[in-house]
């Protein structure tokens, strides 16, 4: 189960340090990765303000936006559909006590992400407010450019920033407003038992050892070193692909509970892919390239539908999920029709 007896290890050495059982609470987000008190970076980054991952318990409603590269226009008219934003400038915040979990790649591709950036600051402030949550879980394109602003797929962020007078190296070392917002994200996210993050792959990792890994790519000031396996890894969280495929005795499915029960979480909902993915073991069959898909009896959703302009695969859409016996899981279009998901 890819390097999965390695990771058991590891994982037991760690868990001696965790044995606080997971808080219940109506809304909001929880430290991870401390332990006795202290962190491995405790400096410029406030990981009770900004946590490794965000957690919720007891939401009525989620929404799930994917991959928006670069697109503010998309963007807004896919929240808009979903009625989490006004249709007209400045676009403000209407979706009341709605969660919503941007799981990466604001950046790149696109020729336009600083403004998404800046109204994704402005809504999570207003949705605080309301009593809902904006939360914008890092991508791979994020912690590729703070691990080396001058790498080949940061080319459309690093001109934009330049043309704002920016200079791309500060902004990755966590300078400006920009750098700040990169140097804040969490790694991932869980709202009752959904389990969001960019790509996906724990290999098997808790909460706890999640956050812990996340901590330690920052330097004891807080600076973010993202070059990181972690992070930046073939294997990892952000950049593994069909991570899930069985192999030998094992089976995806069986890969998928494994690292289900290690979280705990039921469902893991992901971006990163947004092109054709072959799915031979599950009737469903194979996912086309753009398509938001629910595979493994609803254990895995793939919600990069390739909706920037840069891609070009759909015309965007977000996965709504409604808490319920069972929960649901709702496909949103940008022109506001809705398709069920799953079950």
């Amino acid at each position: 189960m890819y390097q999965r007896l390695g990771d058991l290890v590891t994982r037991a050495a760690i868990r001696k340090c965790f044995r606080a059982p997971r808080a219940a609470v109506a809304f909001g987000c929880l430290l991870l990765g401390a332990c006795g008190g202290s962190t491995p970076n405790s400096g410029a980054r406030d990981w009770r303000r900004s946590p490794a991952v965000f957690q919720a318990d007891n939401v009525s409603e989620i929404d799930a936006l994917g991959d928006v590269h670069g697109d503010p226009a998309v963007t807004v008219r896919v929240l808009a559909a979903a009625g989490l934003v006004a249709a007209e400038a400045p676009h403000n915040w209407i979706g009341g006590r709605r969660v919503l979990i941007v799981t990466g790649d604001v950046i790149d591709k696109g020729a336009a992400a600083t403004p998404i950036i800046d109204m994704l600051v402005t809504i999570a402030s207003q949705a605080e407010a309301a009593g809902g949550k904006v939360v914008v879980t890092l991508g791979n394109h994020e912690a590729e450019f703070v691990a080396d602003p001058q790498n080949s797929k940061s080319t459309e962020f690093r001109n934009e920033l330049t043309s704002l007078g920016l200079d791309p190296a500060a902004v990755a070392r966590g300078e400006t407003k920009y750098g700040a917002w990169l140097a804040s994200r969490p790694v991932a996210a869980i709202v009752d038992k959904w389990f969001f993050s960019h790509g996906g792959n724990t290999r098997g990792m808790g909460l706890d050892e999640l956050a812990t890994a996340y901590q330690a790519t920052f330097t004891a000031e807080g600076k973010p070193q993202f070059d990181d396996p972690f992070l930046v890894g073939d294997n990892s969280l952000l950049e593994a692909q069909t991570w899930w495929f069985g192999s030998g005795a094992a089976t995806s499915a069986s890969n998928l509970d494994f690292d289900l029960a290690a979280l705990p979480a039921s469902h893991f909902v992901f971006g990163h892919d947004p092109g054709a993915v072959p799915f031979p073991d599950d009737p469903a069959g194979d996912r086309a390239a753009g398509e938001m898909v629910a595979r493994y009896g609803g254990r895995l959703f793939m919600i990069d539908v390739g909706m920037s302009y840069a891609v070009g695969y759909s015309g965007g859409s977000l996965l709504r999920i409604t808490h319920g016996v069972p929960d649901t899981a709702t496909q949103v279009l940008a022109d506001g029709t809705m398709q069920a998901l799953w079950p």
